[in-house]
């Protein structure tokens, strides 16, 4: 008879060279127990929707505020640069702050980072901030000190953008150069 009670015997789940491979270098979606786990599926999970639902709307709650810092190291308020309405109005024609913060929270809180592609006007300056589904968007270093962010989306390839091209809010980093994917981690 087994500890497990009569006729029962439990066996651990034996993982082929790929799975392992998978689970170490957090590629693709890892199948543990016949269970697929991504950033999606886990949202599925009540307790993981309410967490990341609680961090999202606590970080996207809070007035923002933009600084501008003087010439004496003190600070002020910059109402009056484009980046404040940007930030705190609607970064991009279909989303408030509000609705902007939370995605990128959930997308940092899930998948280790938030990306957004900053669209800048003739005079230079940001005025849309896009943002890029996780999945759809990777960062490789091409020098010592330096980032490049490949994205694209359904229908292909939107560019190759330097690191001040881009706006990105990283979760937890092992590194400088990339943000811990949760999901990975937990599988």
């Amino acid at each position: 008879m087994s500890f497990f009670g009569k006729g029962l015997e439990r066996r651990a789940k034996e993982l082929t060279y790929d799975q392992i491979a998978d689970l170490i270098d957090g590629t693709g979606a890892s199948r543990v127990a016949g269970v697929t786990v991504t950033e999606k599926t886990a949202l599925q999970v009540s307790t993981v929707l309410a967490c990341v639902k609680v961090l999202a709307d606590g970080c996207a709650t809070p007035d923002l505020h933009v600084y501008r810092e003087k010439k004496d190291g003190t600070s002020e308020k910059a109402l009056n640069i484009p980046e404040y309405r940007l930030l705190t109005r609607r970064p991009n024609e279909w989303q408030t702050s509000f609705e902007w913060r939370r995605m990128m929270t959930v997308h940092a809180a899930l998948t280790g980072a938030g990306l957004s592609i900053k669209v800048r006007g003739d005079n230079g300056r940001v005025r849309e901030l896009i943002p890029v589904e996780p999945g759809q968007w990777d960062v490789r270093k091409v020098s010592r000190y330096e980032l490049r962010y490949r994205c694209w989306d359904e229908f292909g390839m939107i560019g190759d953008f330097s690191a001040d091209e881009v706006f990105v809010l990283n979760g937890l980093q092992w590194n400088w150069a990339k943000s811990i994917n949760a999901v990975t981690l937990a599988r």
